[in-house]
C-alpha cells in the first residue's frame, strides 16, 4: 500500500481479503524537483496560492476556485495558480477559472518552473476528492509550504501535522 489510508480503505471494502503483505511503502519524491535552476512563470507576478496536479472533477479545483473567490484574496492581490494536465471534468474548471478574477490556470509546467512555483508560493491547496498518494503535497511540504488539504484522507496523512485541513465539499470551510 502507498498509505495507511489506502490500506484502511482496502480492508474496509474487502474485509475477507488477507493481503500477504500490508506494509506501507511510500513512493519516493521525484529526486530532481528540489534542486536545479528555477524559472519564473509568466503571468505570476504577485503573492499566490498554488495547486499542482491534474485538472478536473476528481481534483476538485472548481470548488477550490469558488472558495478562493469567496475568500476575497484576489482583492488583496493574492493570485491562485493552478497547473497540470487535463482529466475528466477539466472543462468546468477551465470555465470557472476564466470567470474568476485572480485565477491563473496553466498547463503542465517545466520542472524549473515548478521549482520556482513551489519556492515562491505563499501556500499550497489540494482539496482533492480522490487521491492515490498525493505527490504534489509531499513536494509542497518539502519546499516548506503549509498545505490546505482534504480532511480524513491520504493527503492529510502525507502532509502531516503541519497541514491545514477542510471538508473538500464545503466552500465556506475551505
Amino acid at each position: 500500500f502507498v498509505s495507511e489510508t489506502s490500506r484502511k480503505e482496502f480492508l474496509a471494502l474487502y474485509p475477507a481479503a488477507a493481503p500477504h503483505d500490508s506494509r506501507i511503502i511510500h513512493p519516493p519524491i521525484r529526486p530532481g524537483i528540489g534542486t536545479g535552476a528555477a524559472a519564473p512563470v509568466p503571468g505570476v507576478d504577485t503573492a499566490f496560492l498554488l495547486t499542482v496536479g491534474s485538472i478536473g472533477r476528481r481534483k476538485n479545483q472548481a470548488m477550490s476556485i469558488a472558495a478562493y473567490a469567496r475568500s476575497g484574496l484576489a482583492q488583496e492581490g493574492v493570485q491562485y495558480v493552478i497547473c497540470g494536465g487535463t482529466e475528466p471534468g477539466h472543462e468546468e474548471v477551465e470555465a470557472i477559472a476564466a470567470k474568476t478574477s485572480g485565477v491563473l490556470l496553466l498547463p503542465y509546467v517545466t520542472d524549473s518552473e515548478l521549482r520556482w512555483l513551489y519556492a515562491n508560493a505563499k501556500g499550497f491547496v489540494l482539496m482533492s476528492l480522490l487521491e492515490g498518494f498525493g505527490m504534489p503535497v509531499s513536494e509542497a511540504v518539502r519546499h516548506g509550504l503549509i498545505p490546505l488539504v482534504s480532511r480524513d484522507g491520504v493527503l492529510q496523512e502525507v502532509a502531516g501535522d503541519g497541514a491545514l485541513d477542510a471538508n473538500p465539499t464545503d466552500i465556506d470551510e475551505m
